[in-house]
């Protein structure tokens, strides 16, 4: 067993060593780089207040996703290695190599398969590309994270059932339930699993007659896991607050926003099909799957078809009596139940994921070792055909895996290949819009932007980017005009009011600018949103200087310096307030913040800039004096 071990968390990390260099990309920089909660001095209990990104959990602007345990690993890695992304993406790999090991481990004792089998099913679990989004993303930890706990809570669950020493290891399968659920949302489906293994394996619910012997206790255990799944529910609930769905854009799943339940319901049933595909068949890889890119065809008979697949068989397996019945149940089990929290009872914030395939696909790498077992107990004369067919089906596996993770090098790679594959995704062409932005390519940024926009008009978060592009090149009408329709499209979208309210007093409106920067700063307030810099008061700050309200403008761009900022944000901040109280005449305050200026050392000045300081200070000594 030991050499099996080896062989499967070393092939499982061989696809990923190259995303140990990547940088952070998508979530992981609103996850890691901007969440206050993993830097040392903040208090430790402020992880098990906020959710995942840092947001506090009642807030309405919080995402729902409450994932403390997760965040705990991300604190431990940031307090031994910064904000290193080298450090996240070795952690990622290595907790991929465990729970790999883990599933090999927990398919040992389910007894199901033989050895050549358990090793099918865990190669085809290690090596399936689905896996490239969770392991190659930090933020990936959580899936990973959630089905070590998952396994090993339903591994101790059984063991309660088989063994007499049932207190002590329900009580730890039950701990672990609790942990895979403080990893991930998913985690609460983990003892209703549990119970389903606990039904066919114990209480032989597929073997006919009946025997209430080892049935009536199953079921017992089962009304157990009930209630304790139940009360892990209402304390989730409790934690969350009154609104349990996760704050949505129309981008991100706008069959969430479809007013007939009946066309909601059809499209989801689509979304499943898709589900399938991704698992069978995985030569599609996508970072978003949202607006636009899986419209409803018009048929159900996709869904159908993926319906017929996932259920026909088990059923096929239990009316024949075969002899893998029970396992392909099992496989079943592990496939449906972790999709359905995503597949369209809860509000969720994507249309489709393929990081919600982590768990499931473990069902279908359990169905692929049955297959294995099944077809080497009838074509024995065939087993080198057979070996030659797997070898090839992990070899492509392996390269695919390898192919996806790489497009996760940086978010320009990823969003080109994203827009690549799902051309109609608006998310897509506006994050791909973003990443040029953030590389000062204005020039390859527009195109998108402007696509963006051609796909969903009303998407804010184009305009509000688009908009800052053009104020950012001097397009100040242009700007004003765009950052308007996103207020008007979404009225309390804070970046939205932030910007146009710079944009207006550039271009001479001071007045009108100060409150849309006022409305920023109260909509920030009032959605509880973490003020990770003090950009925005600084803009309000140079505001309220522009309308020579100045004593306002001094004390606003003095809570920017507060809130904080980088090495360049505080030394433009440091002047700016330098020149407010110039302006006012407060000359001692004035000289206290240019000593600043010269003393710094992280504010680079020109030589130029530093005699003009100079001559400055040498002006306001004098007038003191």
């Amino acid at each position: 067993m030991k050499g099996d071990l080896l062989v499967v968390t070393v092939l499982a990390t061989l696809p990923y060593l190259n995303s140990v260099f990547w940088g952070f990309v998508l979530d992981d920089t609103r996850a890691i780089v901007e969440n206050a909660d993993l830097r040392p001095e903040a208090p430790l209990a402020q992880v098990f207040e906020n959710d995942f990104w840092g947001t506090p959990i009642a807030s309405n602007a919080s995402h729902k996703s409450y994932r403390p345990l997760t965040v705990l690993t991300f604190k431990a890695t940031y307090h031994a290695a910064g904000s290193s992304p080298l450090a996240f993406h070795a952690g990622n790999v290595a907790l991929y190599a465990a729970a790999c090991g883990a599933w090999l481990v927990f398919l040992r004792g389910l007894g199901v398969l033989s050895r050549k089998g358990v090793l099918v099913a865990s190669l085809a679990f290690a090596l399936h590309p689905v896996h490239a989004e969770s392991v190659a993303s930090v933020v990936g930890r959580a899936d990973m994270l959630c089905f070590v706990f998952f396994a090993g809570s339903i591994h101790y669950y059984l063991k309660a059932a088989r063994d007499s020493c049932f207190y002590a290891n329900y009580a730890l399968a039950a701990i672990l339930c609790g942990c895979a659920l403080l990893s991930k949302e998913v985690g609460i489906v983990t003892f209703a699993a549990g119970a389903a293994f606990d039904l066919i394996l114990c209480g032989r619910v597929l073997t006919f007659p009946l025997h209430t012997r080892v049935l009536f206790p199953a079921l017992c255990r089962t009304f157990y896991s009930f209630v304790f799944s139940v009360g892990l529910l209402y304390v989730s609930v409790q934690i969350r607050g009154s609104r349990l769905s996760p704050s949505m854009a129309f981008v991100d799943n706008p069959i969430m926003f479809e007013e007939s339940v009946v066309d909601r319901f059809l499209h989801y049933t689509y979304v499943h099909s898709w589900y399938l595909l991704l698992l069978a068949c995985p030569l599609w890889s996508c970072s978003d799957w949202g607006y636009n890119v899986l419209p409803y065809p018009g048929t159900p008979l996709p869904a159908l078809a993926a319906y017929a697949a996932v259920f026909g068989v088990p059923m096929l397996a239990v009316a024949r009596r075969w002899e893998a019945r029970e396992g392909v149940c099992l496989a079943l089990v592990l496939t449906v139940l972790p999709l359905l929290p995503a597949a369209g009872f809860v509000p969720v914030g994507t249309v489709l994921a393929e990081r919600l395939l982590f768990i499931p696909s473990a069902g279908f790498a359990l169905g692929v070792g049955l297959a294995f077992d099944a077809c080497l107990a009838r074509v024995r004369p065939a087993t080198r055909g057979l070996y030659a067919a797997v070898f090839a089906l992990f070899a492509a596996y392996a390269f695919l895996a390898h192919l996806n993770s790489s497009h996760w090098e940086s978010p320009t790679t990823l969003f080109s290949h994203c827009v690549e594959h799902c051309p109609a995704s608006a998310k897509a062409h506006f994050s791909l819009g973003v990443a040029h932005m953030q590389n000062n390519d204005a020039a390859r940024a527009v195109p998108h932007f402007k696509q963006a926009l051609d796909i969903h008009p009303d998407y804010p978060d184009a305009l509000v980017a688009f908009g800052r592009l053009a104020r950012d090149g001097g397009q100040l009408e242009e700007a004003v005009a765009l950052l308007e329709r996103a207020v008007a499209v979404e009225k309390h979208h804070p970046d939205a009011h932030h910007h146009l309210g710079v944009a207006k007093a550039q271009l001479g409106a001071a007045e009108e600018g100060v409150g849309h920067l006022e409305k920023a700063i109260r909509l920030t307030a009032q959605l509880r949103l973490p003020q990770r810099t003090g950009d925005l008061w600084a803009n309000y700050g140079t505001a309220l200087a522009m309308a020579e309200r100045l004593p306002e403008a001094a004390h606003a761009i003095k809570r920017a310096i507060a809130l904080g900022g980088d090495a360049r944000q505080r030394c433009s901040w440091t002047r700016n307030i330098f020149l407010v109280y110039q302006q006012d005449n407060r000359l001692a305050e004035a000289k206290q913040y240019l000593t600043v200026i010269l003393t710094d050392r992280t504010c680079p000045l020109s030589t130029s800039d530093r005699a003009h300081y100079l001559q400055e200070l040498d002006h306001i000594n004098n007038a003191i004096s």
